[in-house]
């Protein structure tokens, strides 16, 4: 079997869980791309990587949801659905009355999952994203000067271009065998999104044994298969799709990413498909099975090219107390916090590669363009001229700026006396797990764009302040445990406050309670702030 159908070390169903911010849902591009297109250089930068993830998603290779409370198995697999007369692709434009328009009709649609299912049973052919093709399409008929026609076995249908747009085509009856003389009255709409679901079932109009009107009338459910016969039929020979479907140039991986997979109803949403979705189960293994829809009544299994990729905030609700037969299907690979890549020499690295070319050669350039960086973490040149010198080496080598290389070239260079983030995390870390638990840890991504004070005082009072309220109540005796009395004021005993009786209670026990409230960080003066943090880890 080749590389592309089985990526090594890749389990089809895995959950990548851990605390927020640890960077959960940024490795799922990563792992979504390694496994649809094992050839792509990950050590690119991040933004040839997302090109590349966006790419496949458009391809529909690669498909990203979000589970919630509110999800359902007619969401994800299929259900009936209302539907409106001017979603449907059979629309017509004609002088009905609402009423026998029936505007509100039901049908059966599939789901996010049931889909993919089926775009993975017949492989994604490459270069061929239909986006293109129907943009290429639908600009040429709208420079063509002259009349557009489409041809069906009995009938032509005209193009117009009068309100016509990408998603919708008018179209009407040009000429029919019974009246060759009579152009239709009524406009018709051949919807876009009516076509792709043609195309997604790489129907061949140009095979002789296949009755092309009949297959569409069953792909669309709809009675308008003359008017797509005919649209689809001069998109077709447009895009030589005849040449394009019959190319061996095809990647079998399909990839979902469901994020915070922990916050639905997991067994609920894949209702009986949780248990085609193990290994052994799929289609064209040993032990495959098939289950039958409850709604469309038709046999349904899970191809085995199709990878499921989930993500968990263990701050919502741990591995242990996870959906059992759900840990079963699953593998799971745990992303802890990386107090690692917030080192002196990371944050500077990221600076460098965030602000190539943007400043520089200049020691006044330099002086002003780092003056927030060097605030924050104490940074001190000692040797000007060699920093500089190394700053102004171009990522014509991708390894110049990383961080171990240049912690070996500058290490007599630079000096750090500021605020180690690396540190600072560890150590709110540590107190957190002792207080709590590790499944209740702050990530490193919280931190990880800090390039100055302002940037951390908004980190601190934006994100993880509100996040140590949310894990200890509001116990600000916890939190201060955490951060330390710097954070927090003491409000003066106010004594116009007044009890009344009642029952046993005394007012006198509450008239030594201290009472204490969080800091504003905002309004904290810059040296007030470094103090109160390098106090958090001394």
């Amino acid at each position: 079997m080749s590389k592309e159908q089985t990526p090594q070390n890749f389990s089809l169903n895995q959950i990548l869980y851990g605390p927020p911010g640890t960077g959960k849902t940024y490795h799922t591009i990563n792992k979504a791309i390694q496994i649809v297109n094992p050839d792509f250089d990950l050590k690119k930068d991040r933004a040839k990587i997302k090109e590349e993830y966006e790419r496949l998603v458009k391809n529909g290779q690669v498909v990203f949801t979000t589970f919630h409370q509110s999800i359902s198995y007619e969401d994800f697999i299929e259900g009936i659905k209302p539907t409106t007369i001017k979603e449907k692709e059979e629309d017509e434009v004609s002088e009905k009355t609402i009423d026998e328009q029936k505007p509100i009709q039901y049908e059966i649609q599939d789901g996010i999952f049931k889909r993919l299912c089926q775009k993975a049973k017949g492989g994604a052919l490459i270069d061929l994203d239909f986006e293109i093709l129907w943009k290429k399409f639908y600009d040429h008929l709208m420079s063509k000067s002259d009349e557009v026609v489409f041809k069906s076995v009995s009938s032509e249908i005209k193009f117009e271009k009068e309100d016509s747009t990408e998603e919708v085509l008018n179209v009407r009856f040009k000429r029919t065998t019974d009246d060759p003389d009579k152009e239709g009255r009524r406009l018709f709409h051949a919807r876009k999104n009516g076509i792709k679901k043609i195309f997604d079932e790489r129907l061949d109009v140009s095979d002789p044994n296949i009755n092309t009107r009949q297959e569409i009338e069953k792909i669309l459910s709809s009675g308008r298969s003359t008017i797509y016969n005919a649209v689809y039929k001069s998109f077709f020979d447009f895009s030589k799709l005849a040449e394009k479907f019959k190319s061996k140039k095809t990647t079998g991986n399909f990839v979902l990413i469901i994020d915070e997979i922990n916050r639905g109803n997991v067994s609920q949403i894949f209702g009986e498909l949780i248990t085609l979705i193990e290994e052994d189960k799929r289609i064209g293994k040993e032990e495959a099975l098939e289950v039958i829809l409850p709604y469309s009544k038709k046999p349904f299994g899970v191809p085995a090219n199709l990878y499921i990729i989930g993500t968990m905030n263990t701050a919502d609700r741990s591995v242990e107390a996870l959906d059992a037969a759900l840990r079963r299907r699953f593998t799971f690979e745990e992303m802890a916090p990386k107090p690692e890549l917030l080192t002196p020499f990371e944050v500077l690295s990221r600076f460098w590669l965030m602000n190539d070319g943007l400043y520089g050669p200049s020691k006044a350039s330099y002086d002003s363009s780092e003056k927030d960086l060097r605030q924050l973490l104490g940074l001190e040149i000692i040797a000007d001229k060699k920093y500089r010198d190394y700053g102004e080496r171009k990522l014509s080598d991708d390894s110049t700026f990383l961080p171990k290389k240049m912690e070996k070239v500058l290490s007599k260079t630079v000096s750090f006396s500021g605020i180690d983030l690396s540190q600072l995390l560890s150590i709110i870390n540590q107190r957190i797990e002792k207080l709590l638990d590790k499944d209740h840890q702050i990530g490193h991504s919280y931190l990880i764009n800090v390039y100055s004070l302002d940037q951390l005082k908004s980190a601190f009072q934006n994100k993880i302040i509100p996040l140590l309220q949310e894990y200890f109540f509001g116990d600000y005796g916890k939190i201060g445990l955490i951060l330390g009395e710097e954070f927090f004021e003491k409000i003066e005993e106010n004594d116009a406050v007044k009890f009344k009786k009642f029952n046993d209670y005394e007012a006198n026990d509450f008239s030594d309670r201290k009472i204490y409230r969080l800091k504003n960080l905002s309004d904290m003066e810059d040296d007030a702030f470094k103090a109160a943090i390098i106090e958090i880890v001394n």
